[in-house]
């Protein structure tokens, strides 16, 4: 029963391998849920770990491996590819390589998080990889609903190359500044507070507005929602 959590969390890994295939395929809708697969895979191992009293230094290490590759590598592979799609947009060839940036502040947020001795159960210090990554997997899906509504003016000026290359700033910054970010992760014995119950309230009511557009804005708008955390 004790190896269940590190077969999930591998399984998280797989997921992220997948992801990269797809991406390098053409096929961005997949490899974001490929993503959004991997992170349910990140919630079960951290969860069933708790419950099966199977934490260990070991499974720790594991889970920044595979978050690594799914939230860090698997998400800039999107924003490269997005950004490569529309070449003439390009203010200059090399800007979809800032994508990458991602995966370097991503290592970097990962190995302060495991070298860390400090913790609350209410919030993070810097956005967790997860969230990142959820960003950047659902905008296909956001893409491909725009294409189908032939939004076009929206979708240019949305998915325009610059556009993208400065959310990849902005959420690499988020992942190492050293600002408190509320938790979404269920903890034994914790009372989620107002503030969260809200920010996944406020998701599902624009889920069914907007559809998968309710994610990526859901994120955006997650810092703002934790300046409230009392210092």
């Amino acid at each position: 029963m004790k190896h269940i959590p590190n077969t999930i969390t591998l399984a998280n890994l797989l997921c992220g391998c997948l992801s990269i295939v797809a991406t390098f395929s053409g096929q961005l809708v997949f490899a974001g849920g490929l993503i959004l697969l991997a992170a349910v895979f990140d919630f079960l191992d951290g969860f069933l770990a708790k419950i099966l009293n199977a934490q260990s230094e070991l499974g720790k290490q594991l889970d920044s491996l595979a978050d690594i590759v799914s939230f860090g590598v698997a998400p800039a592979m999107i924003a490269f590819r997005i950004m490569f799609a529309n070449p003439d947009a390009l203010p200059f060839p090399q800007l979809p390589y800032i994508a990458f940036a991602m995966v370097l502040f991503s290592a970097l947020r990962l190995a302060k998080f495991n070298t860390d001795d400090t913790s609350h159960p209410e919030y993070f210090i810097g956005m967790p990889t997860p969230a990142n990554g959820m960003f950047w997997a659902t905008l296909p899906f956001v893409l491909r609903d725009l294409h189908e509504r032939e939004l076009w003016n929206l979708e240019a000026i949305t998915f325009h190359p610059i556009t993208i290359a400065v959310l990849c700033v902005i959420f690499t910054a988020l992942l190492v500044l050293p600002i408190r970010m509320l938790s979404l992760k269920l903890k034994a014995g914790f009372v989620p507070s107002w503030q969260q119950f809200l920010l996944v309230g406020t998701v599902a009511v624009l889920f069914f507005i907007v559809g998968f557009a309710a994610i990526p804005i859901g994120i955006l708008i997650y810092p703002l929602f934790s300046l409230t955390i009392r210092k």
